[in-house]
């Protein structure tokens, strides 16, 4: 299964019981909500979070717009609970993020009770990581995410910084883009304030760099440093297209573009890039 890369450029959390919030992500120019039952929540409200989540499921929005919940580990008891509500709803998320993933075994089991819909499996554990290709291997699964603060401390990490997860980061894009699915960078963690937008700004770009699609977010402040980012501009998308032309006139032939060199995996990957974005059909 796969799914729009466009769609996951910046997921932002909101906690399922603050339903006030939820228009705060499409509003800041997200690409995406994740409605969170799992952290954001304590155990002794999830059931009423549960309850105020579930009308905005019912209320579809534009095609430029994704909807996600994270429910928490079908491990646990909420886990258990989370499934049954959601299987019952009449209308459910475009995707369901699932923490704590640790083999394909159990992504197979959420398959099972969550049939057609699709799955982001967050890889929070040394197990996650690896076991990351057979989960990304499953067809339910649409993108791997990154989970920093659960990684860290399951790995004697103290805090996720860039050096401390550099490792994560590409064993996750490397399981993800073998099957050909979609990798999401874990959110910034080390500032919540005014002076984090550009150390954001950078992470992001390193990200991209690295080959992830999209980055996960906990501050609204983040969302614009991560959506300049990952949206490709003007001056992109037309050297993607310039070099797709030189290389269909050159027959299939290596050339000189511009100065650069231009062949086939070079052509091929312009082509993605517009592909992921919505541009090339």
């Amino acid at each position: 299964m796969q799914y729009p890369t466009k769609l996951f450029k910046c997921l932002l959390f909101v906690a399922a019981n603050e339903p006030d919030d939820f228009h705060s992500p499409k509003e800041h120019g997200a690409t995406g909500i994740i409605v969170d039952l799992e952290d954001l929540i304590a155990t002794q409200y999830k059931n009423d979070a549960r309850k105020l989540c579930s009308n905005y499921f019912i209320k579809k929005t534009d095609n430029n717009f994704c909807k996600i919940l994270r429910i928490n580990s079908i491990k646990t008891h909420d886990g258990l609970e989370d499934i049954l509500w959601l299987s019952k709803l009449q209308l459910k998320p475009d995707a369901v993020m699932l923490p704590k993933v640790e083999s394909a075994a159990e992504v197979e089991v959420y398959n099972k009770l969550l049939p057609d819909l699709p799955l982001i499996a967050l890889m929070e554990s040394p197990k996650s990581l690896e076991n990351a290709t057979e989960i990304a291997a499953h067809p339910a699964i649409v993108a791997l995410g990154l989970g920093g603060a659960d990684l860290s401390l399951n790995m004697n990490i103290n805090y996720p910084n860039w050096e401390s997860m550099l490792w994560a980061r590409g064993r996750v894009v490397q399981a993800a883009t073998m099957w050909k699915k979609i990798a999401l960078d874990l959110p910034y963690y080390l500032k919540l304030d005014d002076d984090s937008v550009l150390e954001v700004l950078e992470e992001a770009k390193r990200c991209k760099e690295m080959g992830f699609s999209g980055k996960l977010c906990i501050d609204l402040k983040h969302i614009n440093p991560i959506m300049k980012i990952f949206t490709l501009t003007k001056e992109e998308i037309n050297w993607a297209r310039k070099v797709i032309i030189a290389f269909e006139q050159s027959h299939g032939n290596a050339l000189l573009l511009d100065g650069k060199a231009i062949d086939k995996p070079i052509a091929e990957n312009a082509k993605r890039i517009l592909e992921d974005n919505g541009i090339l059909e």
